[in-house]
């Protein structure tokens, strides 16, 4: 059995995630007894402060403080049932930069603390460690980052982003909703790039039947450096979600 285990979970975009798939991954959190728990960004979608034209009904529907309310009870379920000797940590996705982007245009709010993304997110009530940027883990060997790079195919993404860090390290990044692994031989050895997946909507009003998957990764270290990610793509449909982590099925 591995020495330490992550989970990695990005891509909620909450409010607008999917409750099926966030159920399925709490039972997988009990089955795996995470070591540590990684969110590495888009948790919330931060619609209301997008600089992207508003359907007038959805606006009228939603409201960003019910939205950060929910991102509330959403992250301490998933606290909760992590459980004391989980590590928790949070970095910042680009919708999460909506919010940096909206206070840049109304810069007379700038300044107030209420308003920066850590307390927003009430990160401290819920004991959840911010990175500003990433996480480095397998003794700097892996970067996990929210990424930035989106190609056509799976795994096309994760090697832009091998490419961008010039294949010094192995990279985890979410931002493409898609599953994918890709190798690169170096002449330091293997270097690895993976897409996280999502846990979000896959039929959002505004991109019809997208080449996105539902999941997350699995990070398996033994020791200081030597590590194993393992995507772990859910299927099946609303209630009747499962996938297989460590050999074992998972169901709601």
């Amino acid at each position: 059995m591995a020495e330490y285990r992550e989970l990695n979970i990005s891509d909620l975009h909450i409010p607008y995630h999917d409750p099926y798939a966030l159920d399925l991954f709490l039972r997988v959190v009990q089955v795996v007894r995470p070591t540590a728990i990684n969110l590495i960004g888009d948790l919330c979608d931060f619609y209301e402060v997008s600089k992207f034209d508003k359907d007038p009904e959805e606006f009228k529907r939603r409201g960003l403080q019910p939205a950060l309310d929910k991102w509330f009870e959403i992250a301490g379920e998933i606290v909760r049932v992590a459980g004391s000797g989980c590590a928790v940590g949070l970095l910042p996705g680009n919708h999460e930069a909506r919010m940096y982007k909206y206070l840049c245009r109304h810069a007379e709010l700038a300044d107030l603390r209420a308003l920066q993304i850590p307390n927003l997110l009430r990160l401290d009530e819920l004991g959840i460690a911010w990175h500003e940027d990433e996480i480095s883990v397998a003794n700097g060997n892996l970067v996990l980052k929210h990424g930035d790079i989106v190609r056509k195919e799976s795994g096309d993404s994760a090697k832009g982003e091998l490419a961008k860090e010039r294949y010094a390290v192995s990279t985890l990044t979410g931002h493409t909703h898609r599953l994918g692994t890709t190798y690169v031989t170096t002449r330091n050895g293997v270097v690895m790039g993976q897409e996280n997946g999502c846990l979000c909507d896959l039929n959002p009003k505004y991109i019809k039947r997208p080449n996105w998957q539902l999941g997350f990764t699995l990070t398996l270290h033994w020791g200081k450096d030597l590590f194993h990610l393992a995507d772990v793509p859910i299927l099946g449909h609303e209630s009747h979600m499962k996938c297989v982590v460590l050999d074992q099925m998972v169901t709601l």
